[in-house]
């Protein structure tokens, strides 16, 4: 990485002034935004744009009780597609608590394989953070 656009990165008023720069030298108004308004021409989901209101209707995630012990649970096969191929398996379970009830979300990409995983728990210790 380089350092020195790092350590430019760092300089919040600097990059501020750039990102002004930028605005102003585009002419950015309220109409049309330098940053955020990018039209739907170039970009690489026009094509779903046609599927938008279904997405709208669709439930954001499925979260389900927390299973017993000894029970496995529906593990969602498809969100970790965007691993990278070098990652063979991988297993991540997103919980929140709704009622009191620990609900969760189980995802894997050959999670049920017989290989040893490592636990976030026994990284973030053995970096002793």
């Amino acid at each position: 990485m380089n350092q020195t656009l790092l350590a430019q990165a760092k300089n919040r008023a600097a990059v501020f002034e750039k990102f002004l720069q930028i605005e102003l030298d585009q002419e950015a108004n309220a109409s049309q935004l330098a940053f955020l308004d990018r039209g739907i021409e170039n970009s690489p989901y026009q094509a779903e744009l046609s599927n938008y209101p279904i997405y709208l209707e669709q439930k954001p995630m499925d979260f389900s009780p927390y299973p017993n012990r000894g029970k496995v649970p529906q593990i969602n096969t498809t969100h970790l597609n965007f691993l990278d191929p070098d990652i063979l398996q991988a297993c991540v379970c997103v919980g929140r608590f709704v009622d009191d009830q620990l609900q969760t979300m189980w995802m894997g990409k050959n999670a049920l394989e017989k290989v040893q995983f490592g636990s976030t728990t026994k990284i973030i210790a053995g970096l002793n953070i």
